[in-house]
């Protein structure tokens, strides 16, 4: 679609120019400030989803209208634009996409939750795209409490394929189940760690999880950092490092994922 093919309100969008990696508690209120309504939302997944706006074809503030399309159907709850913008995931090097869409879907609310659970499930789907939507359970999670049982179940199906499952999965999933605090799964986690099924650069190992989900203090547990050489035992790239485990993990932003292209190095902002 030809950038000058969008309508108002939508094409105010625009203008509307640079964003920052944020909370959706301090995003626009796109709702309010252009009256969007449902009738609206066909065109702003349009517009979430143009490669028109890529930046290698987008000049000025224009290459940062998808961002703001989103994130306004987010706030709109469009339940049509589940599988569209999960589909963005599917570039690793879309450290936008990566970054957002999750919080997205936890705009959208609990009708994203099986959408969801289908895509980290299909192996077929990008490994970094699943990897990234991982993130939507705890925001979920933190807009919806009630949710909470929900997710850890959908979370603990996954684990359960530790075997076939990458082991960022896994170690992804496990961080999963931490930040929901489901320590009645921890014989599950146990399983993924005694079959050394997981990447313990994400949460380190069973006893590092035990401390996260306070099963043991951390003066049981001394600090230790887990080097590449001690965790995979078989990479697909060797030469590839992963940085050691610190306290307090924090879980990855998107410029983890992947390779960061010519493009998304400009785009973002440092």
């Amino acid at each position: 679609m030809a950038i000058n093919d969008y309508h108002p309100p939508i094409s105010k969008l625009l203008t509307y120019g640079e964003c920052d990696y944020s909370s959706p508690e301090s995003w626009t209120s796109y709702i309010q400030e252009l009256d969007l309504t449902a009738e609206h939302i066909p065109e702003l997944i349009q517009m979430a989803t143009d490669r028109e706006f890529d930046l290698e074809s987008s000049n000025g503030t224009e290459c940062w209208t998808p961002v703001h399309a989103w994130r306004a159907l987010g706030g709109l709850e469009a339940e049509t634009a589940i599988m569209p913008l999960l589909n963005l995931l599917e570039d690793p090097d879309h450290e936008w996409a990566q970054e957002e869409i999750p919080k997205v879907m936890s705009l959208i609310g609990p009708s994203a939750l099986s959408a969801v659970q289908d895509y980290i499930a299909n192996p077929r789907h990008n490994l970094f795209g699943r990897l990234s939507a991982t993130n939507y359970f705890k925001r979920l999670y933190d807009r919806h409490p009630d949710q909470r049982e929900q997710c850890i179940e959908v979370i603990t199906q996954q684990l359960a394929s530790y075997k076939k499952n990458d082991l960022g999965l896994n170690g992804f999933l496990i961080l999963g189940l931490c930040d929901l605090q489901a320590v009645d799964k921890a014989p599950e986690i146990k399983k993924a760690f005694e079959a050394q099924r997981v990447d313990l650069t994400i949460m380190g190992d069973w006893d590092e999880v035990q401390v996260a989900l306070g099963l043991k203090t951390r003066e049981e547990v001394p600090q230790q950092g887990f080097p590449i050489t001690d965790v995979l035992g078989v990479l697909s790239d060797p030469s590839e490092p992963i940085p050691s485990f610190q306290h307090s993990p924090q879980r990855p932003s998107s410029q983890g994922f992947g390779h960061t292209s010519s493009k998304s190095k400009k785009k973002k902002k440092r």
